[in-house]
């Protein structure tokens, strides 16, 4: 909830923020979202930053809210988005009731509950609670911890291959890479120089569950190696890394 952080990476947020969407290998986020469809409906994106899934919604929903605490990030969607004439973009703090809400059937919420706190993560589930009809469903993208730790496996090998010790290779890859940052069960890790909370899978059920909400299924987002390291070598192959995609009923 650095609300500064946010504002100062509005000019270059497409480069500095993964795009789930369009990363998404085998497209698990359109297939949840076309489960969830109706011309009927209406959808609200809580942290919509620049409107990434706004294209997406507005072909799927009746209507659709983008709600963002940061006035830059949505003065760029609007702006990005102009052409979506059931889109409307709003300055909202999500840790907080929404004033002027009508409850809407679908939510969507990627990579937003990643601040380290969890008194705010939980506000803001609040609030996405409050703010969805009885019934109503919640589709959430969170990074996975496991996901992390894979990678540093990952990285070790590829050391290791380009002839390091196993025990140098370790190092190297505890050097070269950000990591957990404090105890590891808080799941907080170093991405992009800011800290980032991931998840277990059942850490994730958990929260949801605890938040009021009926986990329905929780699935593998997957993404490309590029999206991990600088050039990845071409034997770099599958299991990809991957966040975590909840899919949610409002009870």
């Amino acid at each position: 909830m650095n609300v500064e952080y946010w504002d100062a990476i509005a000019p270059n947020y497409s480069a500095q923020v993964l795009d789930t969407l369009s990363c998404d290998r085998a497209g698990v986020i359109t297939a949840a979202l076309d489960c969830v469809a109706s011309s009927r409906k209406t959808a609200a994106d809580f942290g919509c930053g620049i409107g990434g899934y706004s294209a997406a919604l507005a072909s799927r929903f009746k209507s659709v809210v983008g709600l963002d605490h940061s006035a830059p990030l949505i003065e760029k969607a609007k702006v990005i988005h102009q052409n979506l004439k059931n889109v409307e973009f709003r300055q909202a703090d999500l840790t907080r009731t929404l004033r002027s809400w009508s409850p809407c059937d679908v939510g969507v919420c990627m990579n937003v509950l990643i601040m380290p706190d969890l008194q705010i993560r939980n506000a803001i589930l609040r609030t996405i609670h409050r703010a969805l009809k009885a019934g109503g469903t919640l589709l959430a993208v969170v990074p996975s911890l496991e996901s992390s730790l894979y990678t540093d496996v990952r990285l070790i090998e590829w050391n290791m291959r380009d002839g390091m010790s196993h025990d140098a290779a370790v190092d190297a890859g505890l050097e070269d890479e950000p990591g957990i940052v404090g105890p590891p069960a808080a799941g907080v890790v170093e991405t992009g120089g800011e800290l980032t909370k991931h998840y277990l899978r059942e850490e994730i059920s958990l929260l949801m569950e605890s938040a009021g909400f009926e986990v329905q299924a929780v699935e593998k987002v997957e993404y490309d190696w590029s999206t991990e390291f600088e050039h990845p070598p071409r034997w770099l192959d599958g299991p990809y890394p991957w966040d975590w995609l909840v899919t949610c009923g409002r009870s």
